[in-house]
C-alpha cells in the first residue's frame, strides 16, 4: 500500500495513522499563565512532593491518560512507581516534561 492510496480511500483516511493528529489542536498555555505539575500515583503522600518548590501548583491523578489529557504547554508530569497505561501518549500535541 503506497502513501497516495491512504489519501484516496476515505475509510482509510478517516481511520488511518494521521487521523488523531489532524483533529487534536494544541491547548497552548493556560489563561492564568502558570504551569502545573501533574503527579501520577495511585496514592500520594507529602513525602512524594517534598523536593518540589513550595509555590509549585500540583494536580494528582491515578490515571496516566487523565494526567496527559489535563496538560497544557509547559506542564510537567511526574510518574511514580506503579503500572499505568497511556493510550493517549501518541496523541500529545503540547510540549510537556515527563519524569518518572
Amino acid at each position: 500500500m503506497h502513501d497516495a492510496f491512504l489519501f484516496e480511500q476515505p475509510i482509510i483516511r478517516v481511520h488511518g495513522p494521521f487521523f488523531p493528529r489532524i483533529l487534536r489542536r494544541r491547548k497552548g498555555k493556560r489563561d492564568f499563565g502558570k504551569t502545573i505539575t501533574h503527579i501520577v500515583a495511585k496514592v500520594m503522600t507529602t513525602d512524594m512532593v517534598k523536593d518540589l518548590s513550595s509555590d509549585t501548583l500540583l494536580q494528582q491523578h491515578d490515571d496516566l491518560d487523565l494526567a496527559l489529557d489535563s496538560c497544557y504547554s509547559g506542564d510537567t508530569v511526574v510518574i511514580f512507581p506503579g503500572e499505568y497505561q497511556a493510550v493517549n501518549l501518541a496523541l500529545l500535541t503540547d510540549d510537556i516534561i515527563i519524569k518518572g
